[in-house]
């Protein structure tokens, strides 16, 4: 029989949880080109920028992203501060790959303003990938995928399981119907979608964690 993780909220994941690490204010976390898969086949360099922003809202069960981010109450660095950093740094690739260990659309992690000078600075590249959670997915991912165009935006969602019972367990916060809106908004909008999917998340074990994550 499958062992579900226990049912834990935000409280009792943030009581697990350790001391935040120092982080330094006046630089991202990190930059680096790395090779990945492409949407349509081969591999490419990447320009991969994890920039270090403002907390998720989100207390998913398994995330520890946590670790390099500020808390939400207090200020954060410019997020297209650390790009421009970033793409100084970094090889003049196509591809562009923006982690700010939460939501590129929660506007308290990356703001409007920010956003706008990050358009520009995608300018002229092939393709934008950022990460957002499902329910944080609307009008402002069609308005920064429309200001970068013709670049192309891949926005990065976690999904994790299809497991209903399991995902319910996770705390993220969302159902498979939830995934699905956001899916088909990204698609209605011309948004190429990225989805992580976790082999063995809690209660999903041998070849049964295999079937659910290629289900």
């Amino acid at each position: 029989m499958m062992s579900l993780p226990p049912n834990l909220d935000d409280a009792a994941i943030l009581a697990a949880r350790g001391s935040r690490p120092a982080l330094d204010r006046s630089r991202l976390y990190r930059c680096l080109v790395e090779p990945e898969p492409l949407v349509r086949g081969g591999i490419a360099d990447v320009a991969a920028v994890f920039v270090t922003g403002a907390e998720c809202p989100f207390r998913c069960l398994m995330c520890d992203l946590w670790k390099h981010t500020f808390e939400r109450r207090g200020s954060v660095p410019s997020v297209a501060d650390q790009v421009e950093q970033a793409l100084q740094e970094l090889p003049d690739l196509p591809h562009v790959k923006i982690y700010n260990a939460g939501s590129f659309f929660d506007s308290q992690a990356v703001s409007a303003a920010d956003r706008a000078r990050i358009a520009e600075l995608v300018q002229g590249r092939e393709r934008v990938i950022v990460e957002c959670h499902p329910l944080l997915v609307d009008r402002r991912c069609a308005e920064f995928a429309a200001a970068i165009a013709p670049t192309v935006l891949e926005v990065a969602m976690g999904l994790e399981t299809v497991d209903p019972l399991v995902l319910s367990r996770l705390n993220k916060r969302m159902s498979l119907p939830d995934f699905d809106r956001a899916a088909r908004f990204l698609v209605d909008s011309g948004v190429e979608l990225r989805a992580f999917v976790l082999l063995g998340p809690p209660g999903h074990f041998g070849a049964k964690s295999v079937e659910w994550a290629t289900s």
